[in-house]
């Protein structure tokens, strides 16, 4: 089965004269607690927010079904509720949904904010999969990290960060070591979901037959590439 990451589109013809469309986040968006609208504040609790009202667009941007964000290495969807309603009919994973407004040349258009709330582990073959530890000296150095169950990968996760968070506070950053795929191969047995993504991977995931429904839906503003295995 093929697979396909799929991202918010940076071609111009597409999206108009910017990248990224956006102007700014929404109001009373925090830089330094981008999750809160999804309730998820530094001591783990609160609930999401009823709206993210008035993301703003830059003026010579063109709407699109999913746009790009201002917010370096913004992870959630921002996507039209048509988009979001094709999404629906799919076997969609875990995700926290916020309503939300984007105003362009004096329109207020209805949105949905997405933040996708888990990422599947299981749906990584493990027996093929090969990891690697790798630091972020000038020079990066790798080291083979053997992993044989799914929750190894978060725990290992946890634990460079804390050890990172330890080298940032002596201000030796040149120390901190990140987990990484070195070889990615997916369990398709395992795969129930048309939207998904998994560990280590920043884009998301989706099944050949939903990215024939979008392109049928005229669904613009996102780009598609093959998801190749083995690729790193």
């Amino acid at each position: 089965m093929q697979f396909y990451s799929i991202h918010a589109s940076s071609d111009l013809k597409i999206i108009g004269k910017h990248y990224p469309q956006l102007d700014r986040m929404f109001a009373g968006y925090n830089a330094l607690q981008p999750w809160a609208a999804f309730g998820l504040l530094p001591n783990g609790t609160g609930s999401p927010y009823t709206n993210a009202d008035d993301f703003k667009l830059k003026y010579h941007a063109k709407v699109t079904d999913w746009i790009s964000g201002a917010a370096i290495g913004f992870p959630e969807m921002l996507i039209s509720k048509r988009f979001f309603e094709l999404l629906c009919n799919f076997n969609c994973p875990e995700w926290v949904i916020v309503d939300a407004t984007v105003n362009h040349k004096d329109k207020i258009l209805p949105y949905k904010y997405i933040r996708l709330s888990h990422r599947y582990a299981t749906f990584i073959n493990l027996r093929k999969s090969k990891f690697k530890i790798v630091d972020s000296a000038e020079e990066p150095n790798s080291v083979e990290q053997i992993i044989k169950s799914p929750h190894e990968i978060e725990e290992i996760r946890q634990r460079l960060h804390a050890e990172n968070m330890k080298f940032s506070a002596q201000n030796t950053m040149n120390k901190c070591s990140y987990l990484r795929f070195a070889e990615v191969y997916l369990d398709e047995q395992s795969i129930n979901k048309d939207f998904f993504s998994v560990p280590l991977i920043t884009k998301f995931l989706i099944s050949e037959r939903l990215k024939e429904a979008i392109e049928a839906e005229g669904i613009n503003g996102v780009q598609f590439k093959p998801f190749v295995e083995g690729a790193p």
